[in-house]
């Protein structure tokens, strides 16, 4: 980040001043008594430019959100036994000045290269992913096996002193020991372990579109007896610019992907391959290792088509956005326990899709929406005409839902987020298949 010497100035008597506001736990994490005012007086301070620039890169509370994690993530190499109080009470941190240095030098490197990974359910290496060892999914975005990621970096889980906000009090061994697949991301931003932070939401959502993909696909469904294993996003700080950056495990994913892991698991006969279209020779078949000789001719031709299709939502272009938008919100339907959540949220994945306000003036969208629905899943006269007639069931609800604050879920609402949901899947798994 690019700092002028004034900016710099003005940083280091910034920091050096609510350095002294700052409190830690015994466990060594930071904190402040009302971050929304800590950032408005350094807003003010600072300035709205250098604050604008700093939040962009590491959160909605900028350079709050930064000296939360920085200095927690640094104390163990200062502190021995962190002080419950405030921060300048510790060994290191009576200086502010002194400290205010040392991290405004830290922030004049942002961003940093990260590498953000997040452990897959270890049921999707059965037929899914057996033999994939390294497999491009897009650009910045790569499911990798655990054996191919723990011999590539140089693991590090920093300090088990951390509070699990930061990083989680395990033993390294635990990230080397998952038999599974881990979806690797690549970002520019700041190892931050906070929800608001960009470079964990982008990753997240990939997550959460990767499987929105796979619910689209018939390849996962509901299994109330899968494994409950805690799930973890992990940050990779790529200090060295090369593949030997240092891992740091960080909070855990979002309740809504929590869910999913405990309660969705792989189907062992995710569609019929007699069904589908001969895929073309040219795929990633070089980037699947000899594990996939364990599967049979079916079973391989079901996965090799699968994992065609899981690059069409992380392609460039408008198509695949609009296509990675609609498995979010897909994926998002499947996980919400309220059926009216459940319709707004299959809606907002078919209007992504299917949706065009220009072409729906006179006619309205609703009825535009019905028709496009009905002709491109209808195989019959007949079945255009149920797919109509359940449609505008389902946007009569959404409807009251956003215009007169429906609330209360009866058996007819419960019924349609089913099938706004079913009809929301099959859209997205026509247009993979395409």
């Amino acid at each position: 980040m690019k700092l002028s010497t004034s900016d710099e100035a003005n940083l280091i008597l910034t920091i050096a001043d609510i350095l002294k506001l700052a409190r830690t736990s015994p466990s060594g994490t930071v904190r402040f008594k009302d971050t929304r005012e800590v950032h408005k007086s350094v807003r003010t301070r600072i300035g709205e430019d250098l604050d604008d620039r700093l939040e962009k890169v590491c959160g909605e509370f900028g350079l709050v959100d930064f000296l939360r994690f920085a200095i927690s993530r640094e104390i163990p190499r200062y502190v021995k036994k962190p002080k419950t109080g405030l921060l300048t009470n510790n060994e290191g941190y009576s200086d502010t000045l002194e400290v205010a240095r040392r991290l405004v030098k830290d922030i004049a490197k942002l961003p940093q290269k990260l590498r953000i990974i997040s452990p897959l359910p270890p049921s999707f290496s059965h037929v899914l992913l057996s033999g994939v060892d390294n497999l491009e999914v897009g650009v910045g975005l790569r499911v990798v096996s655990a054996q191919w990621l723990s011999s590539r970096l140089n693991l590090s889980s920093g300090s088990a002193q951390l509070h699990n906000m930061v990083v989680r009090n395990v033993d390294l061994d635990v990230v080397k020991s998952i038999k599974g697949h881990f979806i690797c991301t690549w970002h520019s931003g700041f190892a931050g372990a906070f929800i608001g932070n960009a470079s964990i939401q982008e990753h997240l959502d990939k997550v959460r579109a990767f499987h929105g993909c796979l619910l689209a696909l018939n390849v996962v469904q509901e299994d109330f007896f899968f494994d409950t294993l805690d799930q973890h996003g992990v940050l990779v700080n790529d200090v060295t610019e090369s593949e030997n950056g240092e891992l740091v495990l960080t909070e855990r994913v979002d309740s809504d992907l929590s869910y999913f892991y405990e309660n969705f698991d792989v189907s062992l006969d995710y569609y019929s391959v007699s069904d589908q279209n001969q895929a073309d020779d040219d795929s990633d078949e070089d980037q699947v290792s000899a594990g996939a000789s364990d599967l049979s001719e079916d079973e391989k031709e079901a996965q090799k088509q699968a994992l065609e299709a899981l690059h069409r939502p992380f392609s460039k272009g408008d198509y695949s956005r609009r296509l990675f938008t609609s498995c979010l919100w897909l994926f998002r339907s499947f996980v919400s326990t309220r059926s009216l959540d459940v319709i707004l949220d299959s809606t907002i994945s078919i209007e992504v899709m299917l949706g065009d306000r220009d072409a729906a003036e006179g006619l309205g969208l609703t009825k535009l929406l019905a028709n496009r629905c009905a002709y491109l899943l209808g195989k019959s006269a007949n079945e255009r005409i149920s797919i109509m007639d359940e449609f505008k069931q389902i946007y009569d609800i959404r409807s009251q839902v956003v215009h007169a604050g429906l609330h209360q879920t009866d058996r007819k609402a419960a019924e349609a987020s089913l099938k706004a949901r079913e009809l929301a899947a099959r859209i997205i798994n026509n247009e993979l298949k395409l």
